[in-house]
């Protein structure tokens, strides 16, 4: 999947419906712009689908992080440490296979 279509799957999860063929319009930086969240670029975009995560389903998303490429080998604190630096782009693969969306 291209980095478009990774934030168009995360928008949607987060309630962002395309409002007509060139997306939302949504504010960054105190000025509105046309388009989806960087989710793939951006932590501060990350927060949004994050914050959306509660219950079993964090418990299922850790266990989904841990088994990144990344994260896969690792124990203990080597291990918590790859989990809190995780990037945009994996915090993003995580969630979308959480939610069966992952290609």
């Amino acid at each position: 999947m291209t980095n478009q279509e990774i934030n168009e799957r995360v928008a949607k999860l987060c309630g962002r419906d395309q409002a007509n063929n060139y997306g939302i319009i949504w504010s960054k930086d105190g000025g509105w712009t046309v388009g989806f969240p960087n989710y793939t670029e951006s932590l501060d975009a990350c927060r949004e689908f994050l914050a959306q995560i509660h219950g079993s389903d964090r418990e299922e998303f850790l266990i989904i992080a841990r088994y990144l490429e990344r994260v896969d080998t690792l124990y203990g604190f080597e291990e918590q440490w790859a989990l809190i630096t995780l990037t945009p782009l994996e915090l993003c693969e995580a969630f979308l296979r959480l939610k069966g969306q992952w290609e």
